[in-house]
């Protein structure tokens, strides 16, 4: 049975389908509309680099390849890149690379792709809040110190983590679906639900997490009601008993996203799960399997809590603290936890918070087991789910007095306010934001190859001729990549003539040049 949740606007209606008028607030749609652009256009502005100063790297080119052509696209459908099974990923950039036309626009076309999809989950996770809460300004705000931030800044400006966002995507959708479940009770919903985490883990591994947290988020607590006085001894006393009384309730429903992940996986496991079991660690001479540790992963886990999690939301990325600081900082995470928790108008968002946090750096953290945690925790990538994890904590748990008294406020404070907090934001997160390392030297190479396609194309030369004809030629920022034991070259982004000539490989070496 759905649980219906208080509703603060007219957008959208009760369960029972009557619909309930806002109160008189200054915080009109238009000015939730200016604010919402505004935040948005700063997301892009602390990514401006990326767009400016586009540049592919090592594993770039890797993916881009194998789907430069729709035949290439098709036959590695389902071989996993890394550990990432992508199948949807591998035709979105089959998709990218006919937009970009010619080789010199892939840069930037595939360099668009990180911070648009940033920003399409800043609008996914301020309608998840505006729906929870009923409020805008607690929406307001999650959008913005998610997007507004440079703490997962490696997975928006490295073209091949960028579809860890795209992932993070697809979970907000399949989380607003349920969430659409749990306020009307239509099953559409939840079938929705299921289908969006079904499609999360095609982007990017951490998208398997996408049922476990639509599932979290199903067996979470409603709203408590504001007219019932709380002490927190007789709270925490019951918190266990209505946690289980809700889980008893609630259980069956919850299992269809879940169940979205497990087809998803039941469809490429026997495809390619071998193939990522045994992918080779070069730098602990193992397989990936082997070096999967859970319980390292846990220890990683608690310390980039600790390390990561807090001053890397406040533009600290190099903190690493000793166990014994570690613990005591865990000491005061659970007293304040607790406290926010007791007094949170919106605990199931607390308890996606936690959710994303926790299981997001256990996967990743078990899966890089390897590695030192002094050389890798602060890596970007890794802290996208946690750092939106952190926000939905945050703005889940804010006083229902602090966001009544803000929903009476003065328009111009609201203005000043918010002003404020966006360049705050902007003054301690602009220094580290940066692009991946431009090289002007990619796209000099980038137009030989434009050059010599186009060469193939008046004298009529197919592309597998020219490739054998011109021999080697690595571009810029290639690094020596391989695919199935082959060295990469830039002449395999040469597309040929559509109607080539019969021709031999030394004919098409004169013709080109390269005698």
């Amino acid at each position: 049975m759905a649980q219906a949740h208080p509703r603060g606007d007219s957008l959208f209606p009760d369960p029972d389908g009557t619909v309930v008028s806002a109160p008189t607030t200054p915080w009109s749609w238009c000015r939730v509309a200016f604010w919402a652009r505004m935040a948005c256009d700063a997301a892009l502005l602390l990514n401006i680099a990326i767009i400016l100063r586009p540049d592919l790297l090592g594993d770039d080119w890797q993916i881009l390849v194998q789907s430069w052509t729709w035949d290439g696209a098709r036959a590695s459908l389902w071989q996993p890149h890394n550990e990432h099974s992508m199948p949807l990923g591998r035709l979105s950039i089959w998709l990218m690379a006919q937009l970009a036309g010619k080789p010199t626009n892939v840069p930037l076309v595939m360099a668009l792709q990180g911070p648009l999809a940033i920003v399409a989950a800043m609008v996914l996770v301020y309608l998840l809040v505006r729906r929870e809460t009923g409020q805008p300004f607690p929406a307001l705000l999650a959008m913005t110190l998610f997007g507004v931030n440079t703490h997962y800044q490696n997975a928006v400006a490295w073209f091949s983590a960028s579809f860890t966002v795209l992932a993070l995507d697809t979970l907000l959708l399949g989380l607003l679906a349920a969430q659409r479940w749990r306020q009307t009770g239509r099953r559409r919903y939840l079938i929705l639900s299921a289908l969006w985490c079904a499609l999360a883990p095609g982007w990017f591994a951490t998208g398997v997490l996408a049922g476990p947290l639509c599932l979290l988020y199903l067996l979470a607590p409603g709203t408590p009601d504001p007219g019932k006085p709380r002490q927190f001894l007789g709270w925490f006393l019951t918190l266990w008993p209505r946690l289980l009384a809700t889980v008893r309730h609630a259980w069956l429903p919850a299992l269809i996203p879940l169940l979205g992940t497990v087809v998803s996986l039941a469809i490429t496991m026997p495809l390619n799960g071998k193939q990522i079991a045994n992918l080779p660690r070069v730098e602990v001479e193992a397989t990936a399997l082997e070096t999967f540790k859970p319980e390292v992963g846990l220890k990683y886990t608690c310390r980039a809590m600790v390390d990561d999690l807090i001053p890397g939301a406040a533009g600290f990325s190099e903190v690493t603290s000793s166990i014994t600081v570690v613990n005591a900082v865990w000491v005061v995470f659970v007293l304040l936890g607790a406290w926010w928790w007791w007094q949170a108008p919106h605990p199931s968002l607390l308890l996606l918070g936690l959710g994303l946090i926790v299981v997001s750096y256990w996967l990743i953290y078990t899966g890089r087991a390897y590695f030192e945690y002094e050389g890798m925790h602060h890596w970007g990538r890794y802290h996208l789910f946690a750092h939106l994890g952190l926000v939905l904590f945050v703005c889940g748990g804010l006083p229902r007095r602090f966001v009544t008294w803000l929903s009476t406020a003065p328009g111009l404070a609201i203005d000043l306010g918010v002003a404020c907090l966006l360049v705050l934001l902007l003054l301690t997160q602009f220094p580290r934001a940066s692009g991946v390392g431009y090289d002007p030297q990619q796209y000099a190479d980038l137009e030989r190859v434009e050059g010599i396609d186009a060469r193939c194309r008046k004298d009529h030369i197919a592309a597998a001729t020219a490739k054998e004809a011109l021999g080697e030629f690595e571009i810029d920022g290639m690094l020596g990549g391989e695919i199935d034991g082959r060295r990469l070259s830039g002449w395999d982004l040469l597309r040929g003539s559509n109607d080539p000539l019969p021709m031999t490989v030394e004919e098409a070496r004169d013709l080109l040049g390269r005698k």
